[in-house]
């Protein structure tokens, strides 16, 4: 409180009341934006009868310490220099991330969202030591409470498979922007429900054909024995990102041919 967040928000670093008017006004316009939110919630419950099954969100311990407080060069830096108050900073970041988890708003079916940043960017020896142990235990505090995850496993976790073995079964959502889906289905279809890999830039660039290809394609891979639901790599953010016929012909593609 005293140090990172005002280094981190420079309004709160000025003198008394305008630091207490800087807290004004991001208490304003969060609740401003969740009301939006809210409506926008609604319609879709209403019009379209999709429930809103999300809740809170959070971060891997040591996310949190790289995303929010050292940076990337930062804690990249840190993990050579002082190790020890890395994992010092880790374990101290789990216990609020628990809280945080447990205190948040839920959906219907109490789901938290938990996107994945730093861990591709590790060695293996770096990822076993200073990111998997806050995060795994943060896994199974969650899920034994009653949650279930989604997880977005952002880049590529390859390496990483036989770890994410020992995560908490048929409690997680997964989804995976790259990798071969065959070997993950192999390596966790027992374990998580698997999402993504689909790529959105075929959908910009690909043909119909093409597009249709690439999802008959992942449904034989990941469908069988279930566990999977159709999803793309990552988020289509505006429509310029795809050509919206190819999402037509996909969306009737996986609606025709994705049912179990």
């Amino acid at each position: 409180m005293e140090k990172i967040v005002p280094r981190l928000y420079t309004e709160l670093a000025k003198p008394s009341p305008y630091n207490a008017m800087a807290v004004a006004k991001a208490i304003f316009t969060n609740n401003m934006l969740r009301e939006k939110f809210r409506v926008i919630q609604e319609k879709y419950q209403d019009k379209y009868s999709i429930p809103y099954t999300g809740g809170g969100m959070l971060a891997a311990p040591f996310d949190f310490v790289a995303d929010f407080i050292r940076g990337f060069n930062g804690i990249s830096i840190d993990i050579r220099r002082r190790p020890e108050q890395v994992l010092a900073a880790c374990e101290a970041v789990l216990p609020l991330m628990i809280k945080r988890g447990l205190s948040g708003p839920n959906g219907i079916t109490k789901t938290i969202s938990m996107p994945l940043h730093m861990a591709p960017y590790l060695k293996p020896a770096d990822f076993e030591k200073f990111y998997w142990p806050t995060f795994k235990k943060l896994c199974e505090v969650m899920t034994e409470n009653g949650y279930y995850l989604y997880i977005f496993f952002e880049h590529d976790w390859t390496r990483y498979l036989d770890y994410l073995q020992e995560l908490p079964k048929g409690r997680i959502f997964a989804k995976f922007e790259y990798g071969d889906p065959k070997l993950i289905k192999e390596k966790l279809g027992k374990v998580v429900c698997i999402s993504g890999l689909y790529p959105v830039a075929l959908l910009k660039n690909g043909t119909k054909g093409e597009c249709l290809k690439k999802a008959q394609e992942l449904i034989e891979i990941l469908a069988p024995g279930g566990g999977y639901i159709f999803g793309l790599d990552k988020s289509i953010m505006k429509s310029s990102d795809i050509n919206p016929e190819n999402l037509k012909a996909v969306t009737q593609f996986i609606i025709r041919e994705g049912k179990y």
